[in-house]
């Protein structure tokens, strides 16, 4: 962490950190030096005991580092459902935009943590928001545009969406402020 800290490896590109018996103070103490490595690619922490805190801390602040991250490997760690929305926040705010690849086989997090964080690696989203007398979303997040959402928000839109009625984007707005 010293060496990393005062700059060496400018250019390191993956980092395996996997089996190195690193925990939420380690990683704490790692996330700033980590940050500064501007070609990082691949960062492996695979089967360390960090957590929730430790993830915080190499996402925080979002939009600073790892900006050329494009796998994240945290399978066997004690990462939870409270990490992984951390985690999904942090991607929702642009923090490691070229994010392809994230592993959290075996982490502490549950399932549908981890599909949700699984999605927000692929590259197109969609929602549908009405604009009518009352403000509805097929989603109050945006979801993967694959063909099965397609069709499903396709007949979402059939049962929801009426023509006429005219717009109103005050009801939007206010639902948009909740």
């Amino acid at each position: 962490a010293a060496a990393l800290g005062r700059g060496a490896l400018p250019r390191l590109k993956f980092l395996d950190l996997s089996y190195a018996a690193i925990g939420d103070a380690g990683l704490v103490a790692l996330a700033p030096a980590l940050r500064r490595r501007p070609a990082l690619e691949y960062l492996n922490l695979w089967n360390n005991p960090l957590g929730d805190e430790g993830i915080a801390a190499l996402i925080s602040p979002p939009t600073s580092g790892l900006a050329k991250l494009r796998g994240l490997f945290l399978n066997s760690t004690q990462v939870s459902d409270d990490g992984c929305a951390t985690l999904a926040s942090a991607l929702g705010k642009g923090a490691m935009p070229a994010l392809e690849i994230l592993y959290l086989e075996d982490a502490a997090a549950s399932a549908a943590a981890k599909a949700v964080l699984e999605t927000l690696t692929e590259t197109d989203y969609a929602t549908v928001i009405v604009f009518s007398s009352r403000a509805d979303a097929y989603s109050t997040t945006l979801v993967q545009a694959t063909e099965e959402n397609k069709e499903l928000m396709e007949s979402w839109i059939s049962s929801n969406v009426l023509a006429g009625g005219g717009t109103d984007f005050n009801a939007a707005l206010s639902k948009a402020k909740e």
